[in-house]
């Protein structure tokens, strides 16, 4: 069965994730991106442990700066300009949209790279 990026069919769909709570669901986007990397060839551990060990240098910036860096990262993952001008510029189409609005629009876009339609 296809995968609709229709909010009710994802919502069904994630029905499941609802008992766990944000804390655990954060726990396992951090697993599931460890898959994902692993899934490009990528060697890395997923052990927790290990992880975190080697994550422990982002203790220094506050949450923030973690968003900021994210970002940036993000940036070099869609193969985009890192320079902020130029990224504020490109998206101030969604400057003027709601947290919650840029949170649906997010999740249609996990959609879409998912290969849903």
């Amino acid at each position: 069965m296809p995968l609709l990026c229709q909010p009710d069919s994802l919502a069904a769909l994630a029905a499941c994730f609802k008992c766990m709570g944000p804390g655990t669901n954060l726990e396992v986007q951090v697993y599931l991106l460890c898959q994902i990397l692993q899934s490009l060839a990528m060697p890395q551990s997923c052990d927790p442990n290990a992880l975190a060990q080697a994550a422990k240098c982002f203790k220094c910036l506050p949450p923030q700066t973690l968003v900021q860096v994210q970002t940036y990262l993000l940036a070099l993952l869609a193969g985009a300009s890192t320079d902020p001008n130029t990224l504020q510029h490109q998206a101030k189409a969604f400057q003027s949209m709601s947290g919650a609005t840029l949170e649906e629009i997010q999740t249609l876009l996990y959609c879409k790279i998912a290969g849903g339609s």
